[in-house]
């Protein structure tokens, strides 16, 4: 009888010390596993939560335009918001110099959402007249501090306003009898020293197989 209880003992404190399946261990459980339905890790929330910003996506900004980027998981340094100009600025080539490298707007890292100012300022230092010209004079009633939008800035663009209907894009539907079906809006990405990145409002869709020398709208930003 003694050894019997020590039995029974054993069992209940091994199973004690042991875990319960390994798909628990691994962070599912195991009605999971047998449905193959896993859970993934949410990303984190705001550092300071919601409360933090001034302004959300879609409205109007200090500029008299639109809100289209908050960074509310503060990734970008030096900024916080990317405002949308109120309106769009009529069809204008890239560059007037147009087979032309500028280097420091070439290649992915110029692509980036954050680098459209810096773009901006060294085609100024190129061009004499053009899509980053145009972005750069442009004035609202309160602000003066706008540029043209690297390719990655106009995603987000086309991702945040474009698709929700907000902005009064002039050329979104544009046909345009040059041979582009619809509106392609340049960036200040280059791609080599002939082409350019443009982003279709139409449709979503990027690419750099049009002349510098093309004219197209711009739609300036600034960041905040």
């Amino acid at each position: 009888m003694k050894n019997y209880i020590s039995k029974l003992f054993a069992i209940a404190l091994l199973l004690t010390l042991a875990p319960l399946s390994i798909s628990t261990a691994n962070g599912w459980s195991d009605d999971d596993d047998n449905n193959h339905h896993h859970h993934h890790p949410s990303p984190p929330p705001p550092l300071e939560g919601g409360n933090k910003y001034e302004y959300k996506i879609g409205d109007r900004g200090p500029g008299g335009g639109f809100i289209f980027f908050v960074d509310q998981y503060d990734q970008y340094r030096g900024f916080t918001y990317l405002e949308a100009a109120p309106t769009d600025i009529a069809p204008v080539v890239w560059c007037d110099k147009t087979t032309t490298s500028i280097p420091a707007v070439a290649g992915l890292a110029a692509t980036a959402v954050g680098k459209g100012q810096a773009n901006t300022t060294a085609m100024l230092g190129v061009c004499t007249s053009g899509a980053a010209n145009a972005a750069d004079s442009y004035l609202t009633a309160t602000k003066s501090d706008w540029f043209l939008p690297s390719a990655g800035e106009l995603m987000l663009l086309y991702t945040n306003l474009i698709q929700t209907g907000v902005g009064g894009f002039a050329y979104a539907n544009y046909l345009d009898v040059g041979g582009f079906p619809y509106a392609d809006y340049w960036s200040s990405s280059e791609f080599d020293s002939s082409l350019a990145w443009f982003q279709i409002f139409f449709n979503g869709y990027q690419y750099y197989s049009t002349s510098k020398g093309n004219a197209l709208p711009v739609r300036a930003v600034r960041a905040f």
